[in-house]
């Protein structure tokens, strides 16, 4: 819990306000909670009590819903009229910069990186992940382990013994969270930079919601009407 204690709640002037409140009640909720975790599965009519049962009940469910789209007849587009995107590079000192920027407190992936490491450690390690990235990027190949994931079943409503009833979250590991971050990163400068995206394409952009793109032409009761549905998601 971010390193959490006693101590570290006691009255002074470098927990007022509303962090040390917020260190208070975390550490609060620590002591009366306790975690039950996932209670026993309904899956096939068979009551999966173990907890390899349940997340066998969990992986059956979430295969069955997974959408593999099919590849073979994309549209032909023709050439672009913009210009032609650079190469993607990771330097040494952008690496380290994202790094830096890690929360400590950030829980590993699969690769057991803690962010700490990552954090404390930025100068020396970036110099490695910096070539490790660009390998991986130019090979268009991961390693192994940060195509891995930790996935976390979280209840969303309804019976609990429902296997529908729980949505997958999938904790990646740090490192290619960093990749992933810097490949978007110049993808979107690039299109921002030529105007490729239309500025009417607010779900696109960073810092822009959908409702700031509804077009004040429209009917005040149609406007109405699409600020309540974007309300409702």
């Amino acid at each position: 819990m971010g390193g959490l204690t006693p101590e570290s709640l006691e009255i002074g002037p470098k927990n007022v306000g509303s962090s040390g409140i917020k260190r208070a009640w975390s550490y609060l909720k620590l002591l009366h909670t306790e975690s039950q975790g996932i209670p026993a599965l309904v899956s096939n009519n068979h009551v999966c009590s173990s907890d390899s049962a349940k997340a066998e009940a969990l992986r059956e469910q979430y295969d069955s819903v997974f959408v593999e789209e099919d590849l073979r007849n994309l549209p032909k587009m023709p050439p672009s009229p913009y210009e032609c995107m650079p190469d993607i590079t990771f330097s040494t000192e952008g690496v380290k910069n994202h790094f830096l920027k890690i929360k400590i407190d950030k829980a590993c992936g699969p690769d057991l990186i803690p962010a700490r490491i990552l954090c404390d450690a930025a100068s020396e390690l970036a110099v490695v992940f910096s070539s490790l990235f660009q390998q991986s990027y130019d090979a268009g190949t991961l390693p192994h382990a940060w195509k891995l994931a930790n996935i976390c079943a979280i209840f969303k409503k309804g019976s609990k013994a429902d296997p529908k009833n729980y949505r997958p979250v999938s904790l990646t590991s740090l490192t290619s969270k960093v990749m992933e971050h810097i490949v978007s990163w110049q993808i979107s400068w690039h299109l921002n930079t030529n105007h490729i995206i239309s500025p009417h394409q607010h779900g696109f952009q960073r810092g822009c919601h959908p409702r700031v793109g509804i077009s004040p032409k429209l009917p005040w009761s149609s406007r109405c009407c699409i600020s309540r549905l974007c309300k409702s998601f």
